[in-house]
């Protein structure tokens, strides 16, 4: 699969892939294992591997955004991404809070209730597994997919996936829109999914060391 195009067999099989995990695979995991996150996380790794064997199957190759022999690039452009972004969002919660508001209560709490084994599972899940799945879902299919009608549908469109999915257990998707909106115009420059996948696994390592860091100072 080239960065930005994939067919419509491609899309629907991993969409359905996806709708399965979700409503059958994660239900169940939850009932038979003792902690939520070990279970989100299993479910997200199975996505990554099961969107990357149809990527096979039904494209020829491997690709699903990562062009061949540009890991390292696309990692460290996806770094570059981070700390720009990062950059940004600071001098914008700095602007919040000298009018009074705080930023820490537009990110998610998740990680506030959780300690030693749990804790990890969360980080684990939340920095590495998540970030992976679903970049090569909301991006490497879903945008590449829409990409063929233009990038300003590719956009609206994988961003309102990607916040509605989270709105089902976050709430109203604030910090998801905006960074589903800049996970895609990353992929749109750089046509090298790794980008976006360390620009996302960054974003939510900062915002919940953002969280815990602010908890243990109250």
């Amino acid at each position: 699969m080239d960065a930005g195009r994939i067919g419509i067999r491609a899309f629907s099989a991993c969409l359905l892939a996806v709708v399965v995990h979700e409503t059958l695979l994660l239900p169940w995991l939850l009932r038979v294992m003792d902690d939520r996150y070990a279970a989100l996380g299993l479910v997200r790794v199975s996505e990554a591997l099961t969107l990357a064997f149809l990527g096979v199957r039904l494209e020829g190759r491997l690709s699903l955004g990562f062009p061949p022999g540009a890991l390292a690039n696309g990692m460290a452009r996806g770094m570059l991404w981070s700390a720009l972004f990062g950059l940004g969002a600071g001098l914008a919660g700095a602007l919040l809070w000298l009018c009074g508001f705080s930023p820490l209560n537009m990110l998610g709490k998740g990680a506030l209730s959780l300690h030693g084994r749990d804790l990890v599972f969360f980080l684990a899940a939340g920095c590495i597994a998540a970030p992976v799945a679903e970049e090569i879902f909301f991006r490497g299919v879903v945008f590449a997919y829409f990409r063929a009608w233009g990038l300003f549908p590719a956009l609206a469109l994988s961003t309102a996936l990607f916040a509605g999915a989270h709105w089902l257990t976050d709430g109203v998707p604030v910090t998801q829109t905006i960074g589903g909106f800049f996970f895609a115009l990353c992929y749109e420059r750089e046509k090298n999914l790794a980008a976006p996948i360390v620009f996302h696994a960054a974003g939510n390592a900062a915002i919940y060391a953002l969280v815990l860091t602010g908890a243990y100072w109250r």
